[in-house]
């Protein structure tokens, strides 16, 4: 006698109670869910970590917990500061802590040659150094695309960029990878994918502050230009407690905490009734265009959403500060600075009563951005 079939009820129910398959094993679905949720738990502890790792380059836990919200939002990060900030070295540990002493993994290329100048072949030796650069380059996002499937992150590090070169390794050179084949040479692409480097890829670049001001759209689409060696408030002189001395691997917290889409960081927003608008940055820029009748540039909102949503761990609690009302301002502090106002340079430019509202409003709540503004003009 044939036996009874089973139900499709008695068989989602056997799918999704975590029962023992035959021969011990667990379903895996469940197990990765659980090890997901255990990893984010970890972020704070993860953090301080990473934190501590950068202390001895002089960078506070605010600027460290901006990076690390920088590295959650986008593939490609664009470091700047004085000559004297570090900014190497701020790459190479972040690279570090991220895959370790993996030479396969994290690569180190050199940027423009700066020390071509004294040559009397500058350009040829220009040339040849920027053909090297972009094809080992091109070869790393090809390896990383082919593997995007697998466990593990590759990180470049790209020192000492020219501001011309900027859209070159933000812009044009990811595009033109493919997986179909291998890679093929499409300078033309102009893909309306915001962020087309490969989800398990970090491209860490510096620029000295003098070249900056950056304010191509395509570019402030594909990476967030982060600022360091400012001068830092008292309030960043504390670390935010809960650290843990012994914590699983940064890339492993990273990739379950981190948000590429805006849908997904604004759900990560608290949704708290009575607490402070972790958007209110946001509704105060769109408020500002609207009185002067401005569009809201490309980019913006997703921004927002992106930075502003990532600066708050998958609990809706805070990573800048266990206070959420100084989370908020010092994200949004952050955002303004490094992802809105650069997107509204040419409207600041062009409209002088913005600039003036813009410079009341800012200080002293968000001095960074206030300080951004201050030498927007003079680049």
């Amino acid at each position: 006698m044939t036996p009874p079939r089973r139900t499709e009820q008695a068989r989602r129910d056997r799918r999704h109670s975590g029962s023992a398959k035959p021969g011990g094993g667990s379903h895996p679905q469940l197990s990765a869910d659980v090890a997901g949720d255990l990893l984010r738990a970890e972020e704070r502890a993860a953090l301080s970590s990473f934190s501590r790792s950068l202390a001895p380059l002089g960078l506070s836990y605010i600027e460290a917990a901006n990076l690390w919200t920088a590295l959650k939002s986008k593939p490609a990060l664009l470091l700047t500061g004085s000559p004297r900030s570090g900014l190497r070295e701020v790459a190479l540990r972040t690279s570090r802590a991220l895959v370790g002493e993996d030479r396969g993994r994290g690569l180190i290329f050199q940027g423009h040659p700066w020390w071509t100048a004294r040559s009397r072949n500058s350009a040829q030796l220009t040339t040849a150094q920027q053909l090297l650069t972009t094809a080992r380059l091109r070869a790393l996002l090809a390896e990383a695309t082919l593997h995007k499937e697998q466990d593990g992150l590759y990180v470049a590090v790209l020192h000492a960029i020219s501001r011309a070169e900027v859209r070159t390794f933000f812009v044009d050179l990811p595009r033109q990878i493919r997986t179909f084949g291998g890679v093929f040479e499409l300078p033309l692409d102009r893909s309306a994918e915001i962020i087309p480097f490969p989800d398990n890829l970090y491209l860490l670049a510096t620029i000295d502050e003098r070249s900056s001001h950056i304010h191509d759209p395509h570019v402030l689409d594909s990476g967030i230009i982060v600022r360091l060696g400012l001068p830092i408030p008292a309030e960043d002189d504390g670390e935010a407690s809960g650290a843990s001395a012994a914590t699983p691997p940064l890339m492993d917290i990273l990739r379950a905490c981190r948000h590429f889409k805006p849908r997904e960081a604004r759900l990560a927003l608290p949704k708290h009734a009575h607490g402070p608008d972790p958007l209110m940055p946001l509704w105060a820029i769109m408020a500002f265009l609207k009185r002067h009748a401005l569009r809201c540039p490309a980019g913006l909102v997703q921004d927002a959403f992106l930075f502003l949503g990532n600066a708050w761990d998958t609990s809706g609690k805070s990573l800048f500060s266990e206070d959420p009302q100084a989370n908020s301002v010092l994200a949004g502090d952050f955002w303004l600075q490094q992802c809105a106002l650069p997107r509204l340079a040419p409207a600041i430019r062009e409209h002088e009563r913005l600039h003036y509202e813009l410079a009341m409003w800012l200080p002293p709540r968000y001095p960074r951005a206030a300080g951004y503004l201050h030498h927007l003009l003079a680049d």
